[in-house]
């Protein structure tokens, strides 16, 4: 029997709502893997920290001046502390022994920061970040831990992301069949893995905004952290006239390969929503959350 290596994985996406943790057994290796989950958490963030990410996501470029790279540094260490107890919380439930494991995957808190200024120049091009310093939580957990997914996809000629898809092929690739794996996260993304493919025949991009416009919606429009289950969509009516024009914005129609971050469909974004959905006089509250939940539909139905 192929030996069984088990390692740990950390994941928060642009909805920032807190840590996803799984712990998981490989054999083989290369294309030859095969993953099987064996125990997963979510440890929501506090309320304080889930805040600060999100500020640092839809507010203006973070580590632009001094002041803010010093409160970006903090926010960056806070989420490795916040990791690194969502791991031990993981291993801690799956009562598995702590050195049969062998390293720690994290992909971190995507945020935007800024390149290229000097702290006085307005002129910062926008760089994705992935928060949560592996040396920091390799010291909390006491395993190595490997990141910088994200950097890695754009040393290697890539647009940092989507990191999932070559985990997607591994898992999910067939002789016959041809699928198709979607994230539904704060922004959703798409992996296409032909029948009898090989890695480099995978198509994987980033659809669209996802929770990260429906949560920010909620919190706006109706005092909650988000539309659990539908709940508020359900009781509205999606508008034509608003849909078809928040299906006109020109990313949806923008060929693969494409990436986008939570940042772009932030409070300039949410401005120009309420804006459309003046215009068109649709009611605030479920209609307009309805609109924008069919409009999340409808570009995953057209990408696939």
């Amino acid at each position: 029997m192929a030996k069984e290596r088990i390692f740990a994985g950390l994941s928060s996406g642009w909805a920032a709502d807190g840590v996803d943790a799984a712990l998981i057994s490989i054999t083989g290796r290369g294309e030859r893997m095969k993953v099987k989950q064996l125990h997963t958490v979510h440890c929501p963030f506090d309320s304080s920290l889930h805040r600060r990410i999100r500020a640092a996501i839809g507010g203006p470029c973070p580590g632009a001046d001094e002041q803010a790279g010093r409160l970006l540094a903090k926010l960056d260490r806070d989420v490795a502390s916040a990791f690194a107890q969502a791991a031990a919380e993981l291993i801690r439930e799956s009562k598995i022994e702590h050195d049969l494991i062998l390293a720690v995957g994290s992909s971190g808190q995507p945020v935007v920061g800024c390149a290229g200024g000097d702290g006085r120049s307005s002129e910062h091009s926008p760089v994705l970040l992935e928060l949560g310093s592996p040396p920091v939580i390799a010291d909390a957990v006491d395993l190595p831990v490997v990141g910088g997914f994200a950097a890695s996809d754009l040393a290697a000629g890539g647009l940092g992301g989507p990191v999932a898809a070559w985990a997607d092929w591994v898992i999910f690739h067939d002789r016959r069949l041809s699928r198709v794996v979607l994230h539904l996260g704060g922004v959703v993304s798409l992996s296409f893995i032909p029948a009898a493919s090989v890695p480099t025949d995978v198509v994987a991009f980033d659809v669209g905004p996802g929770t990260v416009v429906l949560d920010a919606l909620a919190r706006e429009l109706c005092d909650a952290p988000c539309d659990r289950d539908g709940a508020i969509a359900s009781r509205g009516r999606a508008s034509p006239e608003l849909l078809n024009e928040l299906l006109s914005h020109p990313y949806f129609s923008a060929p693969p390969p494409k990436l986008t971050g939570g940042h772009e469909w932030g409070a300039v974004y949410l401005d120009r929503f309420g804006a459309m959905a003046r215009r068109r006089r649709v009611a605030a509250g479920a209609d307009r959350i309805a609109t924008c939940t069919e409009m999340i539909a409808r570009s995953v139905a057209t990408a696939v």
